[in-house]
């Protein structure tokens, strides 16, 4: 047998209102008994549909019920009226549907814009809507404004579906935040191998600056053969001028993705994801820099690295990468690096004979210097000067100390102090000491 239809909220609210004044509507009371039933019928508790404890109405409440009951249809009178008042209310159909297509046809443009445009060519009166109204509208019919880059690339750009050729030819570079307790985060930097998904460095770090990820990328650079291709986003980072001449001179080609274009950038987001999910998401509370580096080194070896992967058809990192080595290439040795990250500077000597690097005086020995413009070799990765020459002439220079400089005797060379130097960088102390090795 077939059920009988439920009735609506609003049909099971009618018909509680006609269970309790219907009986007056065929009733014929004298002046005053009706009020007085009223009255007696408002001292009563009547439980409302779908709720869990009775309540009182007042006399005048059920008098508008048995009123309202009385002109029309009592079971489709007493229905309550909707609240929603809705939004745009002014427009008329055609005049929605036009200013909606006005936004498809320019996702660009400003709600004031259309709005404006509307009312100048007659489409709208003036004042006919507010501007918080067209953007409710533009809202409700999931319309928001867009940049004009992203509308543009919306219509023109076609994604497809790509990857390198052999491991080794693209190599993704990224920085991903990672929250940890009392408000700190740790910057994991990591670069990852396009066509084998392999981490070929994964660091993490206090800041996310230039020389953090230069540390980073040259770590990597010792440990792996140099890409064909080097993508990055946009990040400041990313935009230095010693990266640029690093990559120009090992035959990198660097390669930024568009602005506000993260799907770009997808194969990296994924791998951050991943990693979110089975390591940093489950740090212990406090954890520190050094124990964020653990968990990563452990994941990579233990896990990320020898499991099968979806996009490697069921191959996993390690073992793609390794397949895809030749010896046709390999790692940058210390001396390569270190030739590459140097920069050549002009200064001018003071009367006092200092000249100044990235914002630290450094004093030169001999006074015929004072006021000679003198060629710096600068580290690139860490902004000091390794070399100094004066037309073609080597240099002793060091440090300026003028506190040291009032008990040293004139014509003494400038000597280093232990606190002039930041702290042991491992990879800037080996490409010292590579330097060194090739100026013997």
């Amino acid at each position: 047998m077939k059920k009988p239809p439920r009735p609506s909220r609003r049909e099971e609210v009618a018909l509680f209102r006609l269970g309790v004044i219907g009986d007056l509507l065929a009733r014929e009371l004298a002046p005053g008994e009706l009020q007085a039933e009223l009255k007696l019928r408002a001292q009563r508790r009547y439980r409302p549909p779908g709720a869990k404890r009775t309540r009182t109405y007042h006399w005048k409440t059920l008098q508008r019920w048995l009123h309202t009951a009385r002109k029309a249809h009592a079971a489709q009178a007493l229905q309550p009226a909707s609240r929603a008042k809705g939004y745009a209310r002014a427009l008329n159909p055609e005049q929605r549907e036009l200013l909606l297509a006005m936004r498809r046809h320019h996702p660009s443009a400003s709600a004031e814009l259309i709005l404006g445009e509307a009312v100048r060519h007659g489409v709208l009166a003036e004042g006919q809507v507010s501007l918080s109204t067209l953007r409710r509208l533009f809202r409700e019919a999931d319309l928001p404004r867009q940049s004009r880059t992203r509308a543009q690339r919306g219509r023109d750009v076609q994604r497809r579906r790509w990857q390198a050729a052999h491991p080794g030819d693209i190599w993704h570079a990224d920085v991903c935040h990672v929250a940890l307790s009392g408000g700190r985060k740790a910057l994991v930097h990591g670069v990852l191998d396009d066509a084998s998904r392999y981490f070929v460095a994964l660091v993490a770090r206090a800041q996310e600056t230039e020389r953090d990820m230069l540390e980073v990328f040259c770590g990597a650079l010792l440990k792996h053969a140099p890409p064909r291709v080097l993508f990055l986003d946009n990040g400041a980072c990313y935009r230095g001028e010693v990266l640029r001449l690093v990559c120009s001179r090992l035959g990198i080609h660097l390669v930024h993705a568009r602005p506000h274009d993260p799907e770009s950038r997808g194969k990296m987001e994924r791998a951050w994801r991943t990693m979110r999910q089975r390591c940093t998401d489950h740090l212990p509370p406090g954890a520190s820099l050094h124990q964020v580096d653990v968990a990563l080194w452990s994941w990579l070896d233990v896990d990320y690295h020898r499991r099968a992967h979806a996009a490697l058809l069921g191959n996993t990192p390690r073992r793609r990468y390794l397949e895809g080595q030749d010896g046709s290439r390999r790692p940058l040795s210390p001396t390569e690096l270190a030739a590459a990250l140097e920069t050549e500077v002009r200064r001018q000597v003071r009367k006092d004979g200092t000249f100044q690097v990235e914002g630290v005086v450094y004093e030169a020995l001999g006074h015929h210097l004072a006021g000679k413009r003198i060629d710096i070799v600068v580290d690139g990765l860490t902004g000091r000067p390794v070399r100094a020459s004066y037309r073609g002439v080597p240099l002793r220079f060091g440090p300026c100390d003028p506190v040291a400089n009032r008990h040293r005797r004139r014509g003494a060379p400038p000597a280093d102090k232990p606190g002039e130097h930041p702290p042991f960088d491992p990879i800037a102390a080996l490409l010292q000491r590579a330097r060194e090795d090739r100026h013997e």
